[in-house]
């Protein structure tokens, strides 16, 4: 049920911050995937949780930012608006340099992922990139993807 999966979201945030990190450390690709359960109330709560735990920076971010990325176009409001509060915040931590930095994991992971269209990985994209206002930032971003890219073939 919704109140269930809501409560075990509350008490994950708990345990993972003060009782048992490594106990909870497994189990955190299954917590990100309940951002996109099919009950949107889940999904919601999920990705609200775990968007707080990450800007008060209870949790790291890990290669899973990018499940929150796949949420900025969502066709539920909430669930967007969510998306786009958490990396609108993420672009002012420290001068910008929180979401530069996680950037390239985004980029490697949504052109791997099967559930993000072309359509969806350009708007993604593109909404990111606003953010990057420092050329010397893109110039970086544009070597690492490179040197990402040649490491691929």
């Amino acid at each position: 049920s919704v109140c269930f999966s809501a409560s075990c979201f509350f008490s994950w945030s708990d345990c993972s911050l003060f009782s048992h990190p490594n106990i909870i450390e497994p189990y955190t690709p299954k917590f990100y995937a309940q951002i996109h359960d099919r009950d949107l109330n889940v999904g919601e709560t999920a990705l609200c949780t775990i968007a707080i735990l990450i800007l008060r920076e209870m949790i790291k971010v890990r290669g899973y930012i990018s499940e929150i990325a796949l949420c900025l176009f969502h066709s539920h409001t909430p669930i967007s608006s969510i998306a786009q509060h958490f990396f609108d915040e993420l672009s002012i931590r420290q001068r910008g340099l929180a979401l530069f930095n996680v950037l390239p994991d985004i980029i490697s992971r949504l052109s791997m992922n099967n559930i993000c269209s072309k359509d969806l990985f350009q708007q993604i994209i593109s909404y990111l990139f606003a953010f990057i206002k420092n050329d010397r930032h893109c110039e970086i971003l544009v070597r690492r993807l490179c040197r990402q890219f040649k490491q691929a073939w």
